[in-house]
């Protein structure tokens, strides 16, 4: 079933941010995007949960329009529902559009900031993480620098590269590793 998903949507309302401050119902909606839309047995194979503990969490991102109900597929002796996501990619708000939403857009990035920690000390406490070396699998860096405009331009196509290489790996292929990643670049106020 082809089925249209917008590229991007900016969330405009506090039921919307208030569902994504949940790290859960973020990384629900972002896999139900990747796949372009699925059962919950689906996205919860991808998540590595249970189905029964996506429920809830799947009828509130659709209670709030994140998600719709389209339609249904075959899993074994029954059917279920397919859930689809309202794009492939949320923005939040920007507080000179939305200062009303900005509790919540904060909500939202804090949780995201506090997944990262979370998942940056499981990966420097596992086995797996890489120091150093040509196949490294673990950096930090956080620093502040003083760039030109075309500096700035040139950090920030890097970025788009990366972001681009990041967003078409699928765990299907053969000889991956699947790692996480946080880049931030941000004005800082004096």
């Amino acid at each position: 079933m082809a089925v249209k998903i917008k590229k991007k949507y900016t969330v405009q309302r506090q039921d919307q941010l208030k569902a994504l401050a949940s790290t859960l119902r973020f990384d629900l909606f972002f896999e139900l995007a990747r796949l372009g839309g699925g059962t919950i047995r689906q996205v919860a194979e991808r998540l590595e949960k249970s189905p029964a503990s996506l429920y809830r969490h799947m009828t509130l991102l659709v209670e709030c329009d994140l998600v719709r109900v389209e339609g249904t597929a075959s899993e074994g002796p029954s059917k279920a529902d397919v859930y689809v996501p309202i794009a492939h990619e949320l923005l939040l708000p920007k507080s000179a559009d939305h200062p009303d939403l900005m509790d919540g857009a904060t909500a939202v990035l804090r949780a995201q900031c506090r997944n990262c920690e979370d998942e940056f000390i499981s990966g420097y406490t596992s086995p797996k993480a890489r120091f150093r070396g040509p196949q490294r699998n673990l950096y930090m860096v956080n620093c502040v620098s003083w760039l030109t405009k075309s500096e700035l331009g040139d950090v920030n196509s890097l970025l788009n590269d990366i972001y681009a290489i990041l967003n078409k790996a699928e765990p299907w292929r053969k000889n991956t590793e699947q790692i996480g990643v946080t880049l931030t670049v941000r004005p800082i106020e004096k």
